[in-house]
């Protein structure tokens, strides 16, 4: 463990110094020596730690580009997501995924890379995606309410999707009931009756959570 950190810590040292050939180099080393899965984490606590993006910048492109390794990219791609380097970060997510297809943390990157660089359709495909293979990850059903509030597309796909968004939805309900967003809750819920995509289950909870919240009479109209 101790020799793991001490080797980042020279890679570090070596991008300080503007040595990136030499911190490339160290890099390789690290991971002949070492599990990549094991270096992932370490990696992923330490740059917790760091304050110079730029640096954990290029320690990451050149971490995944030498190892490959699916968790250092998504690493390297949510750092470039939080710098709002989005063109970037949607080939290094798609890396990602061609190594596991269903991974569920370079499912998340990418569709909200595509989301927040307005490319809706591909990110609807993706989040879809997500939803069937991790319908109770909370950072998949915070980028489906993501999508839900910036978009006034129609998302049946999404919820028709065999039954796998309806949890979603109902998150999505639930969470602007809650915040006291009641218009919002009553936007998203309308657009979805055009789309024939109201199941039982979902207006029942709906009318529940309007009505734990106090919201009496909405409660009562979605009743009846």
């Amino acid at each position: 463990m101790a020799k793991i950190t001490k080797q980042i810590d020279n890679i570090v040292e070596m991008y300080g110094l503007s040595r990136r050939d030499d911190a490339r180099a160290l890099i390789s080393a690290l991971f002949k020596s070492n599990d990549g899965s094991n270096i992932a984490k370490f990696i992923a606590d330490y740059t917790e730690s760091w304050i110079d993006d730029n640096i954990q910048l290029l320690f990451l492109e050149d971490a995944c580009s030498l190892s490959g390794h699916i968790a250092i990219c998504c690493l390297y791609g949510n750092l470039l997501l939080k710098l709002q380097q989005l063109d970037a970060a949607i080939p290094v997510f798609k890396k990602a995924l061609t190594q596991e297809p269903h991974h569920i943390d370079a499912l998340n990157g990418l569709s909200k890379a595509l989301l927040d660089n307005n490319r809706i359709e591909e990110a609807q495909a993706i989040i879809a995606e997500s939803l069937n293979f991790s319908k109770d990850n909370k950072e998949t059903l915070a980028i489906y309410e993501q999508y839900i509030l910036c978009t006034n597309q129609d998302h049946r796909v999404l919820l028709n999707n065999k039954g796998s968004a309806t949890r979603a939805f109902q998150y999505v309900l639930n969470n602007l009931i809650n915040a006291g967003e009641i218009e919002k809750a009553s936007e998203v819920f309308a657009r979805a009756i055009p789309a024939g995509s109201l199941t039982p289950v979902i207006l029942t909870d709906y009318a529940n959570a309007l009505n734990s919240a106090g919201y009496f009479e909405e409660a009562f109209e979605v009743w009846e």
